[in-house]
């Protein structure tokens, strides 16, 4: 035979054997079909499967072609190499086809001179070498000389190698990270999530997967990532790597939780600039009504001792102009404590104990406690706050003040204080089983100046009023909860 045909001359040449199959690729006997030296190598049986005798090599590159015959309909050409019972290297091209008309299959073996196919064969195997090459050298380039992180990760978590930006990204030399797995410098929060979806992908549930997570750094910093994991498997399937992708977001992290903070700033400060502007606008009113209308009655008075007559009693006058005065004077002290307290923004700051800060306003209430027979208990579950010392045993007296002043005769006073935490924030409250207040009515006049919800008690009405703008003072706010006849709850919020 000559050796030195062309490819495309060596695929005509005469077919040596002819084997007439069922889809499942059971041989079927048929004496009209020529039975050449690939039959005799197969040592059929009717009714046998074709690849009976074949290597396993062959038996799964048979299915192959089968299956893809099944889809496409098109005829499936491959190679069939083997030695034959002499120890003979022998060669085939078989070609596997559906005949028209009919769920059968024909299968076509040609003879390839080994010769000739060598020839061919090392052409192609260089060409492929040269592809291999050439798609390595891409990748090297690729993965070492990215500025994004690349690594590959075992199926287990291990670095296998990294390059350049993920050592410069989380502090650790090449050879660092090969000692260590990725759940070792996970942050625990997050690791939970990475295996899941990692476990879906070796699965085959999903074949890759993307993922904000944090890293701790080699010298203990948070590392803010966004993570992209797709996973190389084996021609078995088998999982052989992962390509995991990393790009630094701690900056553009850094940035965005800088821009909440000063969001929040500005909303803290739009919020206290309109509670500066409401409490102005109250100060107005107080001026307006309070003091105008206690000086308009002074003025009024001296008038009338002015003009005299028979019918003035000067001592009455003089007495009521007393009373107007001094009205007039409380109104401004009272005003005077508030604009302070506004105003004293220099103020120390203590780490305070909210318990030590108790006792010292139950001493001062001690004679009223012990008169009512008042039961006051506490818990802290937060032990103490960052606030001015003044102002916390303030708001203390003032509260218990208040939960002792307007007791029902008939009930001993029970006070229960507590401290904890909601929403990142120390919560201050203090309850009591006292006369309570109707919110329906009052609600919106709880904290205002100078209102009284009960009659028949000593009161002034500026004590809630004096606390809430203690504590709005510094950034906090103050809340009540209250049934009539049940009690009520003060609830201070610190910042």
């Amino acid at each position: 035979m000559n050796t030195s045909r062309s490819l495309t001359d060596l695929l005509s040449l005469q077919v040596d054997s002819a084997l007439e199959l069922d889809e499942e690729g059971i041989w079927k006997e048929n004496a009209n079909l020529p039975q050449g030296k690939f039959f005799d190598h197969c040592k059929l049986t009717s009714g046998q499967p074709v690849y009976l005798n074949w290597r396993e090599v062959h038996k799964n590159e048979f299915f192959h072609h089968l299956k893809n015959l099944g889809s496409n309909a098109n005829p499936e050409k491959w190679f069939y190499f083997e030695t034959d019972s002499l120890g003979e290297e022998i060669s085939f091209l078989l070609t596997l086809s559906q005949l028209e008309s009919s769920s059968d299959l024909i299968l076509f073996a040609t003879e390839i001179p080994l010769s000739a196919l060598t020839h061919v064969k090392n052409k192609l195997n260089l060409s492929i070498s040269d592809q291999v090459q050439e798609s390595e050298e891409k990748f090297r380039k690729t993965f070492y000389n990215s500025s994004i992180g690349i690594a590959l990760v075992s199926p287990v978590g291990n670095w296998i190698d990294v390059n350049d930006a993920v050592c410069i990204m989380l502090g650790y030399s090449r050879e660092e990270l090969k000692a260590l797995t990725f759940q070792d410098i996970t942050h625990m929060e997050d690791l939970g999530a990475d295996l899941e979806l990692l476990g879906q992908t070796l699965q085959g549930g999903i074949s890759s997967y993307n993922l904000e997570k944090r890293y701790i750094h080699k010298n203990g910093k948070i590392v803010h990532a966004l993570l992209s994991v797709s996973l190389v498997r084996s021609t078995q399937g088998e999982p052989k790597f992962f390509i995991s992708q990393l790009i630094n977001m701690t900056e553009t992290k850094e940035l965005f939780l800088d821009l909440e903070r000063k969001n929040l700033l500005l909303e803290a400060t739009s919020s206290d600039l309109e509670k500066k502007i409401d409490q102005l606008e109250e100060f107005n009113r107080i001026v307006a009504h309070n003091l105008r209308g206690s000086i308009g009655n002074v003025v009024s008075l001296v008038a009338l001792l002015k003009d005299g007559g028979v019918d003035v009693d000067t001592k009455e006058v003089t007495g009521l102009l007393d009373d107007s005065s001094r009205a007039v004077l409380e109104n401004l002290q009272n005003l005077m404590k508030v604009l302070e307290v506004r105003a004293n923004h220099g103020v120390q700051f203590e780490e305070l104990n909210f318990q030590k800060s108790l006792q010292s306003v139950l001493s001062i209430l001690s004679g009223i406690i012990r008169n009512k027979r008042a039961k006051i208990s506490y818990e802290f579950e937060v032990p103490t706050v960052l606030y001015p010392k003044v102002y916390l045993e303030s708001i203390f007296y003032n509260l218990l003040d208040n939960a002792l002043k307007y007791t029902k005769p008939d009930l001993e006073p029970k006070i229960v204080i507590r401290t904890y935490k909601e929403n990142d924030k120390t919560v201050l409250s203090v309850q009591d089983n006292g006369l309570g207040i109707n919110l329906k009515i009052y609600e919106d006049q709880i904290f205002k100046y100078k209102k009284i919800f009960h009659r028949g008690f000593e009161s002034n009405g500026v004590g809630l009023f004096m606390t809430k703008n203690q504590i709005e003072t510094f950034g906090g706010s103050i809340d009540v909860q209250s049934k009539v006849n049940e009690g009520s709850t003060f609830m201070v919020k610190f910042v």
